[in-house]
């Protein structure tokens, strides 16, 4: 008798091998996309180590600019920069002290300067011993002065033409004015402290006499 269910067939067993084999072959285009990735990130990493590496060749040749602290040897340089000359205002000094290593301010510049006594002559900075004296005193740089004005009770402000305030400090320091507790000065403006209101007021009327402003 004939059975009423439909028989099903078997597949051979070489089409099953074909199926197979068809289902394990990787596409070509998935597997050149891969190796692609792979190279990328290959490559990316190589230049991050290529990077790292001369990061770390640039840390080890930069000098290291040494502190505030060193400021004897700080202005030993100081004075060899000005000896070879043309040098006029204290940022150029700044930036070829920090050549050579040594971190400094326009403030710590300005007391340095005061220290080595060194002078402006014209458009450049010298030392004692390479100025030419200045015959007159207040006569050699009243000339120098625009402005003088009270800050508060014990600090006043004078202003000079540009490059010329640390000349004029000297001068007054070298006066020895009973009245000056100290002076502090950039490329054109000069602080001078006072103890009191009154000796301000005597101050400035010497300031006045002297500079003619």
């Amino acid at each position: 008798m004939a059975s009423r269910w439909p028989t099903r067939s078997t597949p051979s067993s070489c089409a099953t091998r074909s199926a197979t084999a068809g289902r394990s072959r990787p596409r070509p285009g998935r597997s050149r996309r891969s190796t692609s990735s792979i190279g990328l990130r290959g490559d990316g990493l190589d230049r991050r180590r290529i990077f790292m590496q001369h990061s770390r060749n640039f840390m080890q040749q930069a000098p290291t600019p040494r502190s505030d602290h060193s400021a004897p040897a700080r202005r030993e340089a100081l004075r060899r920069i000005i000896g070879e000359g043309g040098v006029g205002r204290q940022r150029d000094l700044v930036r070829l002290l920090g050549r050579v290593g040594y971190r400094a301010t326009q403030s710590s510049i300005s007391r340095d300067l005061r220290e080595l006594g060194v002078a402006k002559q014209g458009d450049r900075y010298v030392l004692p011993e390479a100025a030419t004296p200045a015959p007159g005193g207040f006569a050699a740089v009243a000339a120098f002065v625009r402005d003088v004005q009270p800050a508060g009770p014990s600090l006043t402000v004078i202003r000079t033409a540009t490059g010329a305030a640390q000349s004029v400090a000297i001068v007054l320091d070298r006066a020895g004015w009973p009245e000056c507790v100290g002076t502090l000065s950039g490329d054109d403006t000069i602080f001078v402290a006072t103890r009191d209101r009154a000796a301000q007021r005597r101050l400035i009327a010497r300031l006045h006499q002297h500079f003619r402003v």
